[in-house]
């Protein structure tokens, strides 16, 4: 199997990582992998200018070194060979006279300050990678103990990835975010292993309602969790009975990927939605809109008869 070519993201975080621990004067830093460079030799980012020479032999390596750049240049060389192949008066013109593998669960821990990570984030083989795309021009704070905890990497890939800005989010904090339409539709963008993990993280935080909320963000390309909610107060109501079975079923086929909440987990959603329609963190107008989409909601599921239910009538 061929490796994978290293991604310029790493290379970056690998750079910064060396950047952190090394003192020292050197001309270049050295990264280690199988996988062939193949990008730009020249690369602009941050104000900084990376040269990148993919070495196969010690000449190569000889010749990279020798190659003029501009002050404050990174100069960096990949190459696959073993250390024992290169001579000692090669590793002594790199950051710690060495080569660095890539490993990006390594270069994370690194760039936290880390010395171990939470086996809550490791189970996710991508997670690294993205905080290593993400890294920002400030690069990441140290964190306290040496442990790089879910906790801390969670809210930094929610609001990264899907606009989602709370520490422990609840389920009003959820939806409220899901009324912005930008955020529907980067969750929606995401990649399947990326929702994934954040449903189930999210539902650690917000319990296991976050679970249908999602799937309605999921399912509707408008912003839709809010009036759901507000509608499944009245359709799920006890003493509607069966008269709204087929309401029930229009919504779960439309909003929730064709699952049947439980009426606490239904009850919690509804609950969290009355209150995100009086929340001050959503302009008044917004709120507005989210009660006009419910009344249109529940006419289209032909239960407008049953909005008398409903406290935001």
């Amino acid at each position: 199997m061929t490796a994978a070519a290293p991604t310029f993201s790493q290379i970056k975080a690998q750079v910064a990582a060396i950047r952190q621990k090394s003192s020292s004067s050197y001309e270049a830093i050295g990264i280690r992998t199988q996988g062939r460079w193949t990008g730009e030799q020249q690369r602009e980012d941050g104000g900084d200018l990376y040269l990148v020479y993919q070495c196969d032999s010690p000449l190569a390596l000889r010749l990279a070194l020798r190659e003029p750049a501009a002050e404050g240049a990174v100069k960096v060389l990949i190459t696959g060979l073993d250390e024992q192949s290169i001579d000692q008066d090669i590793l002594l013109r790199l950051a710690k006279h060495t080569f660095f593998p890539i490993n990006s669960w390594q270069i994370a821990k690194s760039l936290f300050g880390a010395s171990s990570v939470d086996p809550r984030l490791l189970k996710h083989h991508w997670i690294a990678d993205t905080l290593l795309d993400w890294m920002p021009a400030r690069e990441y704070p140290a964190v306290s103990g040496g442990f790089l905890d879910a906790e801390t990497v969670w809210p930094i890939l929610l609001k990264q990835g899907i606009g989602l800005e709370a520490p422990r989010p609840d389920l009003v904090a959820l939806l409220e975010w899901s009324v912005d339409s930008d955020n529907v539709a980067r969750y929606q963008n995401t990649s399947p292993e990326f929702r994934e993990a954040a449903v189930q993280w999210l539902c650690e935080m917000a319990g296991p309602a976050a679970q249908s909320v999602l799937d309605c963000v999921a399912a509707s390309e408008l912003p839709d969790a809010v009036p759901v909610g507000l509608v499944g107060e009245v359709i799920f109501h006890p003493d509607v009975g069966s008269q709204l079975d087929k309401a029930i079923g229009k919504l779960e086929e439309r909003f929730l990927q064709g699952s049947s909440p439980k009426p606490a987990i239904m009850k919690q959603w509804s609950d969290a939605a009355s209150e995100a329609t009086q929340s001050s963190s959503i302009p008044h107008a917004r709120r507005m809109e989210l009660v006009q989409r419910f009344d249109q909601l529940l006419k289209e599921l032909g239960a407008e008869a049953f909005a008398y239910l409903s406290l935001t009538s």
